[in-house]
């Protein structure tokens, strides 16, 4: 949270609810390819993550259904392919309105023009621990950097928390550009993000996802 650098976000508020984007919104044709949330992870992590893209997105022989945000997933879509745009978006909304599918759906539609991390910090998955994240983001920064780095397993974080933190520094001064994506940042119990990770950097961007529970409800110099 850091109210000087609020001109740096932009607020997707999702207030209204679509029934229909499970029940009757048609399929969407094509594969569905989630190895870019996937590379450089452990074992442990790949599969919790392939359990989670596959409740919200489905499988490629049984998709699930999205339909009824068409709109909010061209402005995310839009933000990411604007080099001139805000460095960080947050996507606002109470429980089960359909942020983290959107956040997916944007996903898919932007990986093949910027390297993604995907973070989901999920208490029904097992994603939610300090560790895990920071295992989970190192992971992924390893993989975009293309380095051979040694990633630490178990409840330890703190090396992997400093290893994002020079990987981000890394990505700054090098490229390539990249979009964090942190789905569910209102389920880190217990413990908090280090401010340092959104710091503002060249070449990362930031896709934020929570519940308003977490105190970003209202104007976005909230958080």
């Amino acid at each position: 949270r850091d109210p000087q650098n609020a001109d740096l976000r932009r607020l997707l508020c999702l207030n209204d609810f679509h029934p229909f984007v499970v029940a009757n919104a048609p399929q969407r044709d094509g594969e569905i390819n989630i190895s870019v949330f996937l590379a450089g992870l452990t074992h442990s992590f790949r599969h919790d993550l392939r359990d989670y893209c596959s409740a919200y997105l489905g499988t490629s022989s049984a998709r699930k259904a999205f339909g009824g945000r068409d709109e909010q997933l061209n402005d995310l879509v839009k933000w990411l392919r604007c080099s001139g745009a805000k460095s960080s978006c947050i996507v606002l909304g109470p429980a089960g309105i359909g942020k983290s599918t959107l956040v997916l759906q944007a996903i898919l539609a932007f990986r093949d023009s910027i390297a993604v991390a995907f973070v989901p910090i999920s208490i029904r998955f097992g994603t939610n621990s300090e560790a895990a994240f920071y295992a989970i983001l190192a992971g992924r920064l390893i993989d975009i950097c293309g380095l051979d780095l040694p990633l630490l397993e178990g409840d330890k974080y703190q090396p992997n928390r400093e290893q994002c933190l020079e990987l981000l520094e890394r990505i700054a001064n090098e490229g390539p550009d990249i979009v964090i994506v942190v789905d569910g940042l209102d389920e880190a119990v217990g413990w908090e993000l280090d401010s340092r990770i959104f710091h503002p950097r060249e070449h990362v961007r930031f896709l934020v996802a929570a519940r308003p529970e977490m105190g970003v409800s209202g104007p976005a110099t909230s958080w």
